[in-house]
Formats: structure tokens, sequence, C-alpha cells
């Protein structure tokens, strides 16, 4: 836990700058995923002026709205506006919505694409009051065969939630291509996320953020802060 969550951004961008960096010692390059969302804005502005290699980082969406780029609530969107700036603007960036006309069409083709990024060397989540991490979404009717996908093999899958902000219509990665990370960091901020995140931790409910702690498949930094305005 931290006092805020400008301290939890710097703290958290400091040491995955340094896995990043440890990556690229290793095998030459990084993968970094990012969620959307309201809370990973500090943080995409501590990283974004980390001193990597960051020509050699491919960043990509943990989950993605079927919306244009330009709508306020694409993912793509913030990603680029907060974390694709400064040094970091010379990192390589995984379009979602650059890979189909639409989001049947999309999933081969990202699928192809992402694999060889795959296992990541970082993926960044966001948490849910609901417990949903990337836009796996216990609401969504399908919401079953989502939790199975622990076991797929493929990176992306479509999600329809009715009732979600913005709208229904999303691709999220699979909780089995976020298991395959070597780090996941879930972020997360406010109260009611934070009764959620806890109890996770102690393995009650059965949500997304359940799932992805319940298996110990991968080392996992679970962040919380009091919530400010960003």
């Amino acid at each position: 836990m931290f006092p805020n969550s400008a301290i939890m951004a710097r703290q958290v961008a400091d040491d995955v700058a340094i896995k990043l960096s440890r990556a690229i010692e290793t095998h030459g390059d990084a993968s970094l995923v990012v969620p959307g969302g309201t809370t990973p804005g500090f943080f995409f502005d501590a990283l974004a002026h980390a001193d990597l290699d960051w020509a050699r980082v491919t960043v990509m969406p943990s989950d993605e709205r079927w919306v244009p780029t330009t709508d306020a609530g694409s993912n793509e969107r913030l990603i680029r506006e907060r974390l694709l700036v400064g040094r970091a603007a010379s990192a390589r960036f995984v379009s979602w919505r650059g890979a189909g006309e639409d989001r049947d069409s999309a999933i081969a083709a990202l699928n192809a694409r992402i694999h060889p990024h795959t296992s990541f060397d970082v993926c960044v989540l966001g948490l849910g009051t609901d417990g949903h991490i990337a836009s796996i979404i216990p609401s969504a009717p399908d919401y079953a065969v989502l939790c199975t996908q622990i076991f797929s093999p493929h990176s992306v899958t479509v999600v329809d939630a009715p009732g979600a902000a913005i709208t229904s219509h999303r691709l999220s990665l699979t909780l089995g291509a976020i298991l395959r990370s070597q780090l996941i960091v879930v972020l997360s901020t406010g109260e009611p996320k934070r009764v959620v995140l806890e109890a996770a931790i102690e393995g009650d409910g059965d949500g997304p953020i359940v799932l992805l702690l319940a298996p110990q498949v991968a080392p996992i930094w679970a962040c919380w802060a009091p919530e400010v305005a960003q």
C-alpha cells in the first residue's frame, strides 16, 4: 500500500523501468502491457520519463473498447497521450484498432501480431470495483467462457459486456496470455478497490482478480493507494 496514487505511480514506474531494462539487456528487447481507465495516468506520466532504450520496447493495451482511437474512451488514445511521449515516444506500439475493420477480423491478426511478444516482460493491469481485470468482466454474458481461457493458447478475445461504461464492445487479453507474463502489476486506487483487492489476496470471492491471483504462476505486485485527482 502507498500513501497516495502519485507516490505509487512513481515507485511502480521506477521498478517497471528496471524490469524492462533488464529484459532489454537479456534478450535485446522488452514488451510492456498497460491498462486504460482512470487509474494509470500518473503511472504513465512517470514511466514516460524513464531512462530506457524505448526503441526496443513494444507497448500494447491490456484491452480496448471498440471505439475510434480519437474517442475519449479509447485506451489507445490514453496511452498515446500520457505514455508514448517524451523519451517513450520512440517505443513500438501495437494498435488493436488497426488490426481489422471489425472485432472478429481483428482477432486473428492480433493473435498473430502479439504472439511473438508473449510471455510479456511486464503486464500492468487496472482493477474494477467488480473485480474485473483488462476487459474480463463478470457481467459479460460469456464470462464463464472467458474464465476457461486461463488455459487458452490465444492472446486476445472478444468481450461483450452489456451495461459497461462507454461501450460494451471490447477486445481483451485472455487470462492465459496475462498469466504467461514474467511480471504482473495490479494498480488500484480508492477504498472500494482496496476491499476487493484484499479479499482476493485472501482468496475470497470469484471475480477475475481472484482467478488471476489463485494460480500463483507469475510474480504479481498488487498495489493500492488512496485515490487522488489525475
